[in-house]
């Protein structure tokens, strides 16, 4: 098959779901994970060696929803690549500016302890590991297939992480850390209408959705681990939901945290903060 077809192909299927920029993106991930060929060799190729029978497989995958990331159990965050499936979340650009956040602050810091709370696939303990390789980091999460993917994740990089599934509301540990991560679930379910088909019908609820009523429930036993947990003038570094950061913010000094931090993501959305003990 000629690109020019593939591409039409792609386009003209996928209109109802995805614009056609995001079409052709998709078609991209597609034809190089199918022929196991980079673009740049795939742009000067006169006929792409790609099964027509593969194509119509993958198109009608996507056409029900289901994410590329999961149709070919990949994803790409912080220059590493990650095994996922419908057990762990997709690994998002925003979460790799918290990540960013995170080395930037420590890139000169040494014998740093890290613990990453809710780790799903991994890939903010594995990428912290990766780019401050003097750190300890631990990670929890209450999936065991999540803490199977992120084991497997770690391995696969040949980094040392300590995986632990355990739940975030029963843990009990005496020892003290210098900076705590998370990306807890924060969606509220009342925003549900507003998400795309993809992410409900296939990324894991669990991770994602909290209660209406108390919808900052991860945060207030982050804050209560913290002071236990978390050692003088340590740190804590979040991902949020960005119509309740102000309420995040109050939790922490409530618990009686020294200060925060909120910033913006790319999109201009309050995403993400840092909170001093």
């Amino acid at each position: 098959m000629q690109l020019p077809q593939i591409k039409n192909i792609f386009v003209s299927e996928l209109q109802q779901v995805y614009d056609s920029a995001e079409a052709v993106n998709l078609m991209w991930w597609a034809i190089q994970e199918i022929t196991s060929k980079p673009k740049k060799e795939l742009l000067v190729s006169e006929n792409i060696e790609v099964s027509p029978e593969k194509i119509t497989e993958v198109l009608s995958l996507l056409k029900s929803g289901k994410p590329i990331q999961y149709i070919f159990n990949k994803a790409y965050f912080f220059d590493l690549e990650f095994y996922v499936d419908e057990h762990v979340l997709i690994p998002r650009p925003e979460t790799e500016q918290l990540v960013q956040w995170i080395i930037s602050d420590h890139s000169k810091t040494e014998s740093i302890n890290i613990i990453d709370l809710c780790t799903g696939s991994g890939c903010i303990a594995i990428s912290l590991k990766h780019n401050l390789p003097h750190t300890k980091v631990s990670a929890l999460d209450v999936s065991e297939k999540a803490i199977e993917i992120a084991t497997k994740n770690a391995v696969s990089i040949n980094l040392e992480i300590d995986f632990d599934c355990n739940d975030l509301f029963k843990l009990n540990t005496t020892e003290q850390f210098d900076i705590i991560v998370s990306n807890p679930p924060y969606v509220c379910e009342k925003e549900k209408a507003l998400m795309h088909k993809n992410v409900l019908d296939y990324e894991p609820h669990i991770a994602l959705f909290v209660e209406d009523d108390d919808a900052l429930i991860f945060y207030k036993v982050i804050a209560k681990f913290g002071l236990t947990n978390l050692k003088p003038a340590g740190i804590i570094y979040l991902e949020i939901n960005e119509s309740l950061a102000k309420e995040t913010a109050a939790i922490f000094i409530q618990f009686g945290y020294h200060s925060t931090e909120i910033r913006k993501d790319l999109n201009g959305k309050e995403r993400m903060i840092r909170v001093t003990k």
